[in-house]
């Protein structure tokens, strides 16, 4: 299984977060590290993947599937409910539908069928299957 951790971007520096740290007002990613016991190959963390197929759940089709890389929001909130819901790095999902190019998206992940808002499904980045 990969790590993962959680970091923060202040002024242009990105850092990772201590425990317990108020993360209020910064731009939170959380990201697989790529330090797995076997080579996960699910993220840019590390393991010499290319991030040239990394997009946004937003900017996907509909039927493209892929591997969760990391989740990004200047909204903490929003990072604590995707990770509630399963949607951490190393995950797969495929995209299911999506209301219109704009909204929402509905999303397969696991055995589970999970809706997520625009505001959401910008804050999951995707390595899209091949």
């Amino acid at each position: 299984m990969a790590k993962w951790c959680v970091s923060r971007k202040d002024e242009g520096m990105e850092t990772a977060i201590p425990a317990g740290q108020d993360v209020s007002g910064a731009c939170i990613s959380v990201l697989c590290t790529g330090e797995s016991e076997s080579s996960c190959g699910s993220c840019k963390g590390g393991c010499g993947v290319s991030t040239s197929s990394v997009v946004s759940l937003k900017d996907m089709e509909v039927g493209e599937s892929g591997t969760i890389v990391r989740l990004t929001s200047d909204d903490d909130s929003v990072i604590k409910r995707l990770i509630s819901m399963g949607f951490v790095p190393s995950r797969h999902l495929k995209l299911a539908s999506a209301v219109s190019s704009r909204g929402a998206r509905v999303v397969r992940i696991g055995y589970a069928t999970i809706a997520l808002d625009a505001e959401m499904a910008s804050a999951v980045y995707v390595r899209r299957s091949r």
